[in-house]
This record gives C-alpha cells, structure tokens and sequence, in this order.
C-alpha cells in the first residue's frame, strides 16, 4: 500500500475497497477543551471505500461538537494499515466573563483567527491561535467576554461561528444548591466538594436540562471550599462555560485578603480587634465572583476578619507559627490544639512549583511538627530538604467554616553574582579557560565568552554545552563570529530538559562569542537561576546496564 497523509478535509484512499475503520467518541473529561458527557462513550464503525477511493464513515450515534474518531484506519488488501489518530469536529468554548476562548478543530497544525463581537456585531477583538495535533486550541481574548457576545473562528477555508449564552450559576451554602440560569437547553457540571480539614477531594459530575430558564441542583452539602462548573450546550451545539464558587474566605499572615462571592458584587472587609475597627477595605468582586484586599496591618492571632457582601461572614485570626529545623528535616510551630493543619514543603521547578503536602494533628497543647525525613519529590526524584536552595513552607488552618488561614515561610535564598562577573555585555566577555559556574543574579540575564580557537584546533568538533541547571533554570545558547554580531549558531534544548547544545566545527583561527542567555529574561535572580558551561570536544556516551 502506498504511503500516504490522511487529512480530515480529504479522507481520500489511493484505491477503491480499501476497508476503513474508526472509533467515535466522546469528550468527557473535565480538563478537555470541551466536555459534552460526563461518561466515557466509544462506539466502533465500518466501511469501504467506493470506486473513486473516497468514503464516508457514518456514525452508529448522534454526533456533539467536539466528538471525535479516534484511530481511523485504513486497510490495503494484504492487511497492511494506516492510521490517522484523532479526527475532531468543530467545537467551541467561549468562558463567560473572563477572556479565554478554547475548542477543536477539523485540521491540526494550523492557525485559525478568533474574532470577538459585541451582541450588535461591533468587533472588540481578534487573535491568532496554533491547532494541535489532537485539534485543540486555546487563546487568551484582549477583551472580555459577555453574554450575546459571537465568536467567529477560521482558518480561511472553514468558518465556525457561535453565540455567547447568558449562563450563570450560584453554589448556595445555605439552600446546599447550585443554580443554574441560562436559556433551555442541555449543560454539564462538575461538582467539586474540597475538604480541606481531611485534606481529601471529590467531583461530581452530572447532565442536566435546563427548563423555563433555570434549573437547581440539590447536592447534600456544600462548604466553603466548594466550586462547580458548568459547559452548556447552546442552540449552534457550542458552549458556553461558567466557574462558579460558594462563598469564601481566606486570610493570609501580612494582610493579603481573597475569597468568594456573587460575581460583580460590592465588597467590604473590615479588620477588627473585639468591636474596634482596624481597618476598613473596599472592592467589587469579578465575574466568577472573585475579590481580594490588601490591608496595611497585619491580622494578628484574635484579630477578627469580616467580609460583607451577600451576607456577612468573618473570621478569628488564628495563632498559627512557624518554625524550621533544617537538622531533623522538619517544620514545626503552634496552632490551634487539636485541630488539623495543612504543612506544605515547596521548590521552585521551572516556572513553578513541586511540593510535599501534609496533614497534620496538632497536640493539646497547640503543637505541631511536620517531618519530610525520607519524602522524594516525584517530579524531580529529588530528596526533600527544608533546608534546600529553593525551600519554602506553606502552612494552612481550616476553621469549622472552612475558611482558611494561610502563611508562607521563605527560606529560599537567591543567587549572588559569579566569579565572571560583569559580563553581561560583549565587551566585557571573560576568557574560556575551563569549567565555568554562573548565576543570573538580580537583573542579569545574559552572559558572554570569548573563545580563542588556535590553529592545531581548526577543523576538530566543538559541543558548546550548558549542565547543571539549576530548579528555575531554562538557557538559549548563542555562537557568533569574531564581530560579535553575526550568528554561527544558536540553540535551546538541545542538551536536555531545559540545558543547551550547540555542536560546531570551527573552520578558521580566530575569536569567538558565545552569549547564554536566560530563555524568559524575567526568570533571574532567584534562588535557581544557575548554570554550568563547558566545551568538549569528544562525546561519551556511557552504556546502560540493567541489572
């Protein structure tokens, strides 16, 4: 059989009779672009090409937006196959009152225009995205999205065009309902129950029609940690999504305030000792019903903090500390006696996070002590260490209501300038001599080398090489001629994971460049930001032996 692209807008064999086979299913994954089932659903379908090489292949069931065939094969006569992995329809999420738009599309590897119209058909946006292998894309609008709104996503041959639904929802602690407005129609939610003092989490997932334009939900129990979310389905068969929060608060140790409420609703918080008023901040919650305040003072263990919005809600400030002991590998401190607490050691990875969470009792007394003797973070397969580079703590106390109180302990310390240093320019590139060991400290996020390749060298290879990076560390390794300025070479991930290669074989004596560079030039400064350079002119690459 001859090799060929199976593209989704040309499903074209090369003969007649070739048997084709696929599997339809479903998208009903939370994470997914779009969610249309909260079932996994896969139905198996069959059938020939016709006398011109072309097919058609029907599905045994109604087909949503965002289903796809997963595996489509097509058969030669001696057996031999071929296979197109995933095969999308056209489906398209726009979320309410934020920005983000996300979908599938027909044909992978591609760009489409999103544009962003106001009910009338005014524009307020457009942006480019990429499409996956799998179909899928996703972009950030300028603007945001309301009700009415249409989206109109092309690739310049196939046109998709949808109408924002005017879907919202509230998850009532009181009634322990979640209600949904939005027109007749059908919708997915996710029910997502947080028990912060177990550190344990549930989801839900269930269909629902939606009748008369509203529809509630009787879920038992709903606390303060619990969210839902909701894709519902419009009349064009896109979707419209909504993230909903029941009422919340958390307080944080230096006076950062956040939590949960009606979306676009006006807040107050007050910081109060006994009846005395601290002091008072105002603010209006956005369109998934999320506020924050910063106060001045310092929430201090019997301070209280009350929130006013739908209701008046509030909080005692806890006596919640936190110590470390770098020997025993633990932290340690005081928090309300025996009660739970959530003990979190932290590293900067990438541009993240990787953490160790625990679950802790404190004694009678109103102590606690978290050990991390032992304990490995899987990303990295690292031991865990308070006492590390990167280390930080995260302590959290839930009350009855399950409002959090929460405080950081940053004992992370940053890098300080190399021995190389300042030679963040061309001018003042040091001299290879050998291993080197570099930071980007403070607001330095290149450095430069000059490089001397004598005569007996010409002609032999060179492999210009970052290693041992450190956790927050992501290079771009750069090769110029003698001027400075005309590129050789120029690499980024060639030397795993985030470190840098460039294999080069020089053909003349001379001076060389070499600039390493930091790939995002605001990731410096920190307690990762390292690396080592070195040039070898062999390459050993040492067996694997498996015992």
């Amino acid at each position: 059989m001859r090799r060929e692209i199976i593209h989704p807008s040309n499903l074209l064999t090369n003969a007649a009779g070739h048997k084709i086979t696929g599997r339809f299913r479903n998208r009903q994954d939370s994470w997914d672009n779009v969610q249309n089932s909260c079932s996994y659903s896969s139905v198996c379908a069959s059938t020939t090409a016709n006398g011109s090489g072309a097919f058609t292949l029907a599905s045994p069931r109604v087909l949503l937006r965002g289903d796809y065939i997963n595996y489509l094969s097509i058969y030669d006569a001696e057996g031999n196959y071929q296979i197109y992995w995933d095969i999308s329809s056209a489906a398209i999420t726009a979320s309410v009152g934020s920005s983000y738009v996300k979908g599938y599309w027909t044909s992978p590897y591609l760009d489409v225009t999103i544009t962003l119209r106001n009910s009338e058909g005014g524009f307020k946006d457009a942006q480019s995205a990429s499409v996956w292998r799998d179909g899928s894309f996703s972009i950030y609008m300028a603007e945001i999205i309301n009700a009415g709104d249409t989206i109109t996503v092309t690739d310049g041959s196939r046109t998709e065009t949808m109408r924002v639904a005017d879907l919202r929802a509230a998850l009532n602690k009181d009634t322990e309902q979640l209600t949904i407005y939005a027109p007749n129609g059908n919708a997915i939610v996710n029910f997502n129950d947080s028990r912060p003092r177990e550190d344990s989490y549930y989801s839900m997932c269930s269909p629902h029609q939606i009748v008369n334009n509203t529809t509630s939900i009787s879920l038992g129990a709903v606390s303060s940690q619990d969210s839902a979310t909701i894709d519902f389905r419009g009349a064009d068969g896109h979707y419209t999504y909504r993230y909903t929060h029941a009422s919340s608060l958390h307080v944080g140790y230096g006076g950062f305030v956040y939590g949960y409420t009606s979306p676009n609703r006006n807040v107050t918080v007050k910081l109060l000792n006994g009846n005395t008023v601290i002091e008072t901040k105002s603010t209006v919650s956005s369109s998934s019903g999320h506020y924050y305040i910063d106060f001045e003072n310092d929430p201090v263990p019997g301070y209280r903090v009350q929130v006013l919005a739908d209701k008046t809600e509030e909080m005692s400030v806890p006596n919640v500390t936190l110590n470390r002991d770098v020997v025993g590998n633990r932290f340690y401190g005081s928090s309300p006696a025996n009660q739970p607490v959530q003990v979190g050691l932290q590293t900067r990875q990438g541009y993240g996070y990787t953490s160790i969470r625990k679950l802790i009792n404190a004694d009678s007394n109103g102590n606690y002590s978290a050990s991390f003797a032992g304990e490995v973070f899987i990303s990295r397969c690292e031991a865990a260490n308070v006492g590390g580079q990167c280390a930080e703590a995260l302590i959290k106390y839930y009350d009855a209501n399950e409002f959090e109180f929460y405080r950081y302990g940053e004992f992370r310390k940053d890098v300080s300038a190399d021995a190389w240093e300042d030679d963040n320019s061309i001018a003042n590139a040091k001299n290879y001599t050998g291993y080197q060991k570099h930071t980007f400290h403070y607001d330095d996020s290149e450095d430069w080398i000059k490089l001397t390749v004598n005569a007996g060298d010409v002609g032999k290879p060179f492999y210009l090489m970052t290693t041992n990076l450190g956790p927050t560390m992501d290079t771009v390794l750069y090769l110029y001629e003698s001027d400075g300025t005309t590129l050789i070479a120029k690499n980024d991930d060639s030397g795993g994971g985030h470190a840098s290669q460039i294999s080069w074989t020089p053909t003349k004596s001379g001076t060389y460049y070499i600039k390493v560079q930091s790939f995002n030039l605001n990731n410096v400064g920190n307690c990762g930001s390292s690396y080592d350079f070195f040039i070898a002119h062999d390459k050993v690459f040492l067996p694997l032996t498996v015992r």
